[in-house]
């Protein structure tokens, strides 16, 4: 996902499905990801859903809609709605979430 430039992070704040924005990362309420999660297994499309939430989703790369449902499709598999309800922090605690170990010392970063 590119940058959101303050302009966009404000109307995104300004959206009832949006819990919280930054300059990288969108969080999104648990009621809305439960409906987007079951509008998908209905049969509407990604991007149906993010448009019929008012989420513009030309502000993300091409396969944004997809990987948010198919993220929170997972965690529902795994952990049911009420997985959805919880954050991150909390489903790493509690082992719903994998986290992959990464090494890296043997990579080489820009400074």
């Amino acid at each position: 996902m590119a940058v959101l430039s303050d302009s966009d992070r404000r109307n995104l704040e300004k959206n009832p499905n949006v819990l919280k924005v930054t300059g990288f990362n969108i969080a999104y309420t648990p009621t809305f990801k439960i409906k987007a999660v079951q509008q998908l297994s209905q049969g509407m499309s990604y991007q149906q859903i993010f448009a019929e939430a008012g989420i513009d989703l030309s502000l993300f790369g091409r396969e944004y809609a997809r990987k948010c449902l198919e993220r929170w499709k997972k965690v529902v598999s795994t952990s049911g709605e009420s997985g959805l309800k919880r954050n991150v922090v909390e489903r790493k605690q509690q082992g719903d979430l994998k986290v992959k170990n990464l090494n890296l010392s043997k990579r080489k970063m820009p400074i």
